[in-house]
């Protein structure tokens, strides 16, 4: 039976229809617990009959629901009702670009630019969505919505191997893209990300020329055509294009994946050369300008029967152990929500840790310490905490050259990146990198806006390595390519941070008064297990810069170390009086609030991140949670919790500290699904196994309590809590 508007689908409550297809109905919809508007795609109910539809959904569901990019649709929950599964999204209020494509205008197909405007963005989202482990599979322009603002979005990501992962039904029949679907696809072979290369290839020949290159009268013959016929001549459809963008279209068509682009990066720059030159030329692609990718925090507590953090959330007949913060960090789950990529508080060593999806290995994206071109670029126009003086005191013209358009867009984008404004600031840096890629300095101001975000620091990275290798002299990307390197071996619960400090050694070498560098050394000593050598850093990043706000973070990270909260306060509330519009900086007060057991401060620091936003309001709501639960409330507690993970299901933190709280309660039963997906999210974390072990002890569980505690004993042998409940389950004979 179909859901009817007005009526209630779990917790939503259905506005309208939006859309409906062979395979599922698309409700517009009110999440009420998080007060926003969301999208509900319902699969429909034969689906439920399809045992190997079913054992597929819920992996698959929440491999979507990581992936974290600005073009494709967030998934924030997905489960089953009555039997009908379902996914809850993000809702996009706009069209499709299929429906532009239908446009009159669009008959003879879109400008170059205005495609340049959609493909790039797409090309940052697939090859991101890639490096995640996904492929979309169906890319054509009905999955492709465009915002009010013009932006694209990618969605149904997942759906095509959801449901069923062929190309074809039962009766063989193609399920709807046959015009987008690459030669391997349509002969039912592996596909990888070149498959959607291909069909993105497609949707560029029917951007630009208002028609797809191969079109039939029956789907068998659309599909003989991508096997065999030749990419048709764009210039029979449109005169207009430049010569050069032909062979880029037939290198994306190739019929062979190993003749394509192999990134859609390539395949983005390849294009955007073609389109800029006259038609007569054809030079060498430029990168293709970086994508925005939104959301995230994270937070957390102690370990479950063994060392704890502080006192008043111990369990029952365990006594807090008092050893340094920074070892004992990295023997528990986490320990508090600052706040991505920038809170990289030794006392938030665990702030990305709920981040999206399994991130790259740390030494995967590690470049030389040189990089590969000599030019120098004058200093970055970015954001405070950079350099005193990065920001212009005004704005430079908009003049009509690209130079000076992208000069004027690098400032207005220094100016919202300083309002705390970081997606907004994002868009602006894009957008001078589309004029051009090779802008040494809008570079490094992307990736120091990303690194901003929470949990981005390998976009942040990516960006900041293209940064160096464009001037190798630059002391700010060098400085901040450490630091979102530090973040990013942080969040897989890493212990060689060698590559971050070697960037931020870099970054000493060029300028050794560089407050910053010192400030992120600090903060990599400190999750190294070296607080002499952070305070030593901290201390000359002081001097350097008394007023640089990442510089009071470090050394509050080193007061925090040692649990001299008072001085914590003293320099975190320094920097939230110099950026008040940074919501992380208003969580690591809130969180070292908690710990002083200032518990109503803390909380009001808390409401004060979740007004700023800027993706931060999931890690608001968990640090919420977390100090509603040291203060005594756990019913409030929980509530909060469940709201970071309705603001986002892949932050394992919430999940580990929603089990924890219901463990306190004996709620075990409730507990062990948390705490599974919290280790199911973070393997790597020792502390998580050990609060599952614990719970299936008090289960009863007795086998897999055992091997959930030996995983955790694996993982950090020093853990002396997981170590006696085995001696427990031993001496009990399990």
């Amino acid at each position: 039976m179909e859901t009817q508007e007005g009526e209630t689908f779990g917790r939503y409550l259905i506005r309208e229809v939006v859309g409906a297809g062979g395979m599922a109905t698309v409700y517009k919809a009110y999440d009420p617990v998080l007060e926003r508007e969301v999208a509900i795609k319902v699969l429909h109910p034969h689906l439920a009959r399809d045992e190997a539809f079913v054992s597929r959904f819920r992996h698959e569901a929440r491999a979507v629901a990581a992936l974290r990019h600005p073009n494709i649709v967030r998934v924030y929950d997905a489960g089953v009702e009555n039997d009908r599964y379902f996914m809850v999204m993000e809702f996009i209020d706009g069209g499709t670009l299929a429906a532009l494509l239908r446009g009159a205008e669009a008959s003879t197909g879109l400008r170059s630019e205005q495609v340049l405007q959609l493909v790039l963005p797409l090309c940052a989202a697939i090859d991101y969505a890639a490096g995640q482990g996904m492929v979309h599979r169906d890319i054509k322009p009905s999955n492709i919505m465009l915002t009010r603002n013009g932006d694209p979005v990618l969605t149904d990501y997942g759906i095509a191997r959801l449901l069923g992962g062929t190309t074809f039904t039962a009766s063989g029949m193609v399920m709807g893209s046959a015009h987008y679907m690459a030669p391997e696809q349509a002969q039912g072979l592996a596909v990888d990300v070149r498959t959607d290369l291909y069909a993105l290839g497609v949707v560029i020949f029917e951007m630009l020329t208002g028609r797809v290159p191969f079109d039939a009268d029956t789907t068998g013959s659309v599909l003989a055509q991508h096997l065999v016929a030749p990419v048709p001549l764009l210039s029979s459809y449109n005169p207009r294009l430049p010569a050069g963008v032909q062979a880029v279209l037939e290198k994306a068509l190739a019929k062979e994946p190993g003749a394509r682009y192999q990134t859609a990066q390539e395949l983005g720059q390849a294009l955007a050369s073609a389109l800029t030159l006259p038609p007569t030329r054809v030079e060498s692609a430029q990168p293709a300008p970086p994508q925005q990718e939104t959301r995230r925090v994270v937070e957390a507590s102690q370990g479950p029967a063994g060392p704890l953090e502080v006192p008043y959330t111990f369990i029952p007949g365990e006594t807090p152990a008092r050893t340094g913060l920074g070892r004992r960090l990295r023997r528990h789950p986490g320990w508090l929500a600052g706040g991505g990529a920038v809170v990289l508080l030794a006392i938030v060593l665990a702030a990305t840790l709920g981040g999206r999806g399994e991130p790259s290995s740390p030494t995967a994206t590690t470049p030389p310490l040189e990089g590969a071109i000599s030019s120098l670029v004058s200093s970055v126009a970015t954001a405070p905490f950079m350099t005193t003086a990065s920001t212009p005191d005004t704005l430079p013209p908009d003049g009509t050259t690209p130079s000076g358009r992208s000069a004027a867009l690098r400032a207005e984008a220094a100016g919202l990146l300083k309002a705390g404004k970081f997606n907004e600031a994002i868009a602006k840096y894009t957008e001078a990198l589309r004029l051009d890629p090779n802008d040494a300095e809008a570079r490094t101001g992307l990736g120091v806006a990303y690194y901003h975000l929470p949990s981005s620091p390998q976009l942040a990275a990516q960006h900041l390595e293209t940064a160096v290798a464009l001037a190798p002299g630059k002391v700010e990307a060098w400085a901040f390519l450490g630091a979102s390197r530090y973040v990013a071996i942080d969040s897989t619960d890493g212990t060689d941070y060698s590559s971050a400090q070697q960037a931020c050694n870099r970054a000493v070498e060029l300028d050794p008064g560089f407050a910053l560098a010192h400030g992120f050394l600090a903060k990599i000593h400190l999750a190294s297990g070296r607080p002499s050598e952070a305070l030593a850093e901290a201390s000359q990043a002081l001097t350097l810069g008394p007023d640089e706000p990442e510089v009071l973070v470090a050394m509050g990270d080193v007061k925090a170390d040692v649990e001299d909260w008072a001085s914590a306060i003293t320099y975190y509330k320094r920097a939230v009086t110099l950026a008040p519009t940074y919501p992380q900086y208003a969580l690591a007060l809130a969180v070292a609030y908690r710990y002083a057991e200032q518990f109503d401060t803390s909380l009001e620091y808390c409401r004060t991140a979740l007004e700023l936003g800027e993706g931060y309001e999931g890690s608001a709501y968990r640090t919420m949670g977390r100090t509603l639960w040291a203060k005594g409330d756990l019913e409030g507690a929980k509530v909060n919790l469940r709201k970071a993970i309705a603001f986002d299901d892949t932050d394992a933190m919430a999940h580990w500290a929603l089990g924890a709280v219901l463990y306190r309660q004996e709620e075990y039963p409730a507990a062990l699904p948390e705490l599974e997906r919290a280790v199911a999210l973070r393997p790597n974390n020792a502390g998580m196994w050990e609060w599952l072990g614990a719970c299936y002890y008090a289960m009863e569980r007795w086998e897999e309590a055992r091997a959930a505690l030996e995983k955790a004993l694996a993982l950090d042998p020093s853990r002396d809590s997981a170590r006696e409940l085995l001696d427990e389950l031993t001496a009990a004979g399990h």
